[in-house]
C-alpha cells in the first residue's frame, strides 16, 4: 500500500525553486498560489505587500481554534521560531521567507514549512502524549472536528493513549472495502506485536463514546487506536504522529484506489469478453455467387 506524504509536495518544490533562483542571483517574480490539502486545508503563497524577495506562506484549517486550545500556538512558536510574521487575513498561522537573506539552513526551513498542516496537527497528540508519560489521568478528552461531518477523539491513560476518528463512508461499497482495511490492520499485529491495537465499529460509537453526542448511522464508521508507551515515547512520537493524523485520508484515499482498481479490471475483462463473443458469432454466407462468366447459383 502507498503511504501519502506528511509534507506538502507542492508547497516544498515551489518554496525551493524560489529560493534556488534567489541565490544564482535569479530575478525574483511574482507569485499567488492557494494550494489545496486534505481536511479542507488550505495554503496560500504570496508576496506580501507586492514586495517579489518576500514569500509568505499561510494555512488556513477550519478546526484551528480547537487545536488552540491544546497548545498549538505554542507549537507553532517553538517549530517556526524566526520565520513567524503577522497572520494573512483569512488564515490561521503565516510564515514568512527573504530572499535577500537566505539562511544556511534553508532546505530545513522549507521542509518545515511543508509540515506547517502536521503541525499544527502535532498539538493535541504532544499534549496527551505527555499526560500518558507523565502519568496524568482525569483530563477531559479532546474532541477536534477535523472535517465537517467527522471528529476526532484523544483521550489519555496512565498506560495507553486512545485515539478515535469518526468517518462518513458516503457508499455502501465503501464499507464492506473500508471493513477488509481494517482486518488486514488486526491481521498486521499478529505479525508485529509492536503495533497498536486497532478497532473498527460500524453504525455504532465504541464504549469510550458511548456518553457524548458521537452520531450513529449506516453510513458511520468510528477507528480506534489503543498506542501504548512504546508508541509515545520521545524516540517514538514524531513517527506516531505523522503516520497517525493522515489516517482517515489513507483509509478514504485506498478505498477510492481499489474501486478504481476493480472498475479497470472489470473493464478489461467485459472487452475480453466481446472479443470471445465477435470471434465466435457465424459468418453470414451470401445467397447469390456469380461466376467468372456472370452466371449465377446459390450456395446451400
Amino acid at each position: 500500500m502507498i503511504l501519502l506524504e506528511t509534507n506538502n509536495r507542492i508547497i516544498q518544490e515551489t518554496l525551493t525553486y524560489k529560493i534556488k533562483n534567489a541565490l544564482d542571483g535569479g530575478k525574483p517574480e511574482n507569485i499567488d498560489i492557494t494550494v489545496a490539502d486534505f481536511d479542507g486545508v488550505l495554503f496560500h503563497l504570496s508576496n506580501p505587500e507586492g514586495n517579489k524577495n518576500r514569500i509568505r506562506v499561510s494555512i488556513s484549517l477550519k478546526f484551528y481554534k480547537e487545536l488552540q486550545q491544546h497548545g498549538a500556538d505554542e507549537l507553532i512558536k517553538r517549530e517556526y521560531s524566526g520565520l513567524i510574521t503577522e497572520t494573512e487575513s483569512g488564515y490561521n498561522v503565516s510564515i514568512e521567507f527573504n530572499l535577500e537573506n537566505v539562511p544556511s539552513n534553508w532546505q530545513e526551513l522549507i521542509n518545515k514549512a511543508s509540515l506547517l498542516k502536521r503541525n499544527c496537527f502535532a498539538s493535541v497528540f504532544e499534549k496527551y502524549f505527555l499526560f500518558q508519560e507523565n502519568g496524568n489521568e482525569g483530563n477531559s478528552r479532546a474532541v477536534i472536528h477535523y472535517r465537517d461531518d467527522e471528529t476526532m477523539y484523544v483521550e489519555a491513560k496512565k498506560d495507553r493513549v486512545t485515539v478515535i476518528f469518526s468517518t462518513i463512508f458516503k457508499d455502501d461499497d465503501d464499507v464492506v472495502i473500508g471493513k477488509v482495511f481494517m482486518q488486514e490492520f488486526k491481521e498486521g499485529r499478529r505479525k508485529y506485536q509492536q503495533a497498536p491495537q486497532v478497532l473498527f465499529s460500524h453504525k455504532e460509537p465504541p464504549q469510550e463514546l458511548q456518553d457524548t453526542d458521537a452520531r450513529t448511522g449506516d453510513n458511520i464508521g468510528y477507528i480506534t487506536f489503543v498506542l501504548f508507551p512504546r508508541h509515545t515515547n520521545k524516540a517514538a512520537r514524531d513517527n506516531t504522529i505523522n503516520l497517525i493524523h493522515m489516517l482517515r485520508d489513507y483509509l478514504h484515499y485506498h478505498i477510492k484506489c481499489s474501486k478504481a482498481y476493480i472498475h479497470q479490471s472489470m473493464r478489461a475483462k467485459t472487452s475480453e469478453f466481446l472479443k470471445v463473443l465477435n470471434r465466435a458469432r457465424p459468418e453470414v454466407k451470401d445467397k447469390e455467387k456469380k461466376t467468372i462468366t456472370g452466371k449465377t447459383f446459390r450456395q446451400n
